[in-house]
């Protein structure tokens, strides 16, 4: 049996239910005991066990008016007498031979002779067998093998059976801290996928390696109970992620540190802790069903890889989310004209995108394009929903049964393609014609008339306003104002002028 302070913390599986042990020690002798047990001696050792599960709980680590331990989440806490019944974890290679070697029975090693007598050393052979057996592996499962770390082998022995590993699951297992993970993940160089899901890990990051992730670029921490910042932090020791997830934290309803619920939780490229190379920069795909609640929360995703709308679509899972800051992305470089209408009409409670409110009337005009963009897609094919979840709710809120491109009316009375202006871009001796919403804030536009007339130089580009009706040249200088501030109508010239 484990004692001592080193024990409060331990991860431990009884019976296949998995919890932390939080209080050793003597309680109330008046602790009601289960029907089949007998009334304990005063001085008998108990495990307060607060359990990943918490319907498998009694109480919150209080008996008879003591507070023995606290618990997370309510109603989470038992006690447990020390039985044979519970688990204190083994070794990460202990795991991997039990599943993947085959246990015949030992083998003897002929090391000559002594005395007349043959010497024989049980299992040499074995040993070397399995040494080579594993480092062939290049997918190990290992979920739930009760796995609490390295246990008493050497990095270096860890090292050479991991040789070709690239593809790790090491869900719902023993380890108590993500450094546990480190001291395994660090030695395996191939490692590019890793599965952490159910498990309890402490963000001990004092001791954490700035090489423990290095090489991950696939990370699945479903159901760990961690809050966004702890992510966050953990995401500085990420430097080749590209594909997160980050699901059903069910538990979750405030931040794990106790700070204002009302703060912000962001994810930004430009996050530093001198330990890594930034926060998600490289991340092309992020799950994030059934995240924690939070409050005005934002997220910034500039400068990378996001490459797929179903990985944005996420962002409606959360709650309360807000504010969006996503500049510099490939998937938005190649719809960069409707960037922002896309944005919008997809992302349902955005109120703030790259530092510009989005007005109710934004949304109308974004969502109504969104849906007349739809319009001529197959709506039959099965991978239409997935791709566009927000086309069925949207249509229902407007009352449309099949949209069409002409017919689609806006809360004024207008349709789509009435609120679209028709305007020539004049530039150096070319002239482009494009339809633009007049809802397009200038400096928007103007990123758009760089690209389509060729002009790199935007931060010294300015536009002048050529009225069709009378030819008055109307200055266009507040990056700050939409396109109709300016009177823009149809048949209007904009004329682009580099300083």
């Amino acid at each position: 049996m484990l004692e001592g302070a080193d024990i409060i913390g331990l991860r431990v599986d009884v019976e296949g239910q998995l919890g932390t042990i939080r209080f050793h020690g003597s309680i109330s002798p008046s602790l009601t005991l289960p029907p089949t047990s007998s009334r304990s001696k005063p001085d008998t050792l108990w495990y307060g066990i607060e359990w990943d599960d918490p319907s498998r709980g009694k109480h919150s680590g209080t008996h008879n008016g003591i507070k023995y331990f606290i618990t997370k989440h309510p109603n989470a806490g038992s006690f447990i007498k020390p039985s044979s019944k519970i688990k204190f974890g083994r070794s990460y290679l202990a795991a991997v031979q039990t599943k993947y070697i085959f246990n015949d029975e030992d083998e003897l090693a002929n090391m000559g002779d002594w005395g007349g007598k043959v010497v024989e050393a049980i299992g040499w052979e074995k040993i070397k067998r399995k040494q080579k057996t594993l480092s062939w592996l290049q997918e190990v499962n290992v979920s739930g093998l009760q796995i609490s770390g390295i246990g008493n082998d050497t990095e270096e022995a860890v090292r050479e059976s991991s040789k070709s590993l690239w593809e790790l699951d090491m869900s719902r297992n023993l380890f108590r801290t993500i450094s546990e993970v480190g001291v395994l993940t660090r030695c395996m160089s191939k490692l590019e996928v890793l599965r952490l899901n159910y498990c309890r890990l402490e963000l001990d990051i004092d001791r954490l390696r700035v090489d423990s992730f290095r090489s991950i670029k696939v990370l699945v921490l479903n159901s760990v109970d961690w809050s966004w910042k702890q992510m966050g932090v953990l995401s500085a020791f990420l430097p080749a992620l590209e594909d997160l997830s980050f699901a059903f934290q069910p538990y979750l309803t405030k931040l794990i540190d106790g700070s204002d619920p009302n703060c912000s939780i962001t994810y930004s490229h430009s996050h530093h802790s001198g330990q890594g190379n930034g926060m998600l920069g490289n991340l092309k795909a992020l799950n994030l069903e059934n995240p924690p609640p939070s409050r005005n929360s934002s997220m910034n995703l500039s400068d990378t890889g996001v490459s797929s709308w179903l990985s944005l679509d996420t962002l409606n899972n959360l709650p309360c989310f807000q504010d969006l800051k996503v500049r510099r992305v490939p998937l938005l470089d190649a719809v960069s004209d409707k960037a922002r209408i896309l944005l919008v009409a997809r992302i349902v409670n955005l109120t703030s995108l790259n530092g510009s409110s989005v007005t109710p009337r934004d949304r109308t005009d974004a969502e109504l394009y969104y849906v007349n963009q739809l319009c001529p897609l197959d709506l039959s094919n099965p991978e239409f929903e997935t791709m566009h979840p927000r086309y069925r709710p949207l249509i229902a809120s407007y009352g449309i049964a099949r949209p069409n491109p002409n017919s689609i009316r806006l809360n004024d009375g207008s349709t789509l393609k009435d609120r679209l202006i028709a305007v020539k871009l004049e530039y150096g001796g070319k002239n482009i014609e494009k339809r633009i919403p007049g809802t397009m804030m200038l400096r928007n536009f103007k990123s758009l008339v760089g690209k389509l007339v060729g002009c790199k130089n935007i931060v010294g580009m300015k536009l002048a306003l050529v009225c069709a009706r009378d030819e008055t040249v109307v200055d266009m200088d507040d990056d700050l104002r939409d396109l109709g501030f300016y009177g823009v109508e149809t048949g209007d010239t904009i004329r682009v002028i580099e300083l």
